[in-house]
């Protein structure tokens, strides 16, 4: 009886062993790649940026579709880029086309003299100096 009962579980955990794998490999498929670069040109449904390709060791151009669940980020649209403007991308490759599954306006923060100055008082007062006058 107990030797039945062995092989009967061990013929389950089997089966359920390949449920998950294919399971698993498909979740891998899903992955999602990440890029870089400067904004070439933007079309309605498609950005294409310049990226450097490590294998060629050279900037290329590089074509990304864009769909409706494409998430933005710091910009509400294609529409707010421009040529030149720097972009993150986590992307996914679907038949062969890379579809951009996140896109990321890289902002530049600008700070004039006088946020400066407040910032380094903040640091000298924790280093324990006192700020120049």
């Amino acid at each position: 009886m107990f030797k039945r009962t062995f092989v009967l579980a061990l013929c389950l955990l089997s089966f359920g062993v390949m449920a998950v794998v294919p399971a698993m490999a498909q979740e891998a498929e899903e992955q999602w790649e990440f890029t870089f670069g400067k904004v070439v040109s933007v079309s309605n449904d498609q950005i294409t940026i310049s990226e450097y390709n490590l294998e060629s060791e050279q900037e290329v151009e590089v074509t990304y579709g864009v769909s409706a669940t494409t998430e933005f980020i710091n910009i509400e649209g294609l529409s707010g880029l421009k040529p030149g403007d720097d972009v993150e991308i986590e992307f996914k490759e679907v038949d062969g086309q890379k579809i951009a599954m996140a896109l990321a306006k890289d902002e530049e923060v600008m700070m004039d003299e006088g946020i400066g100055d407040m910032m380094e008082e903040d640091m000298m007062e924790d280093a324990g100096d006192q700020p120049k006058e």
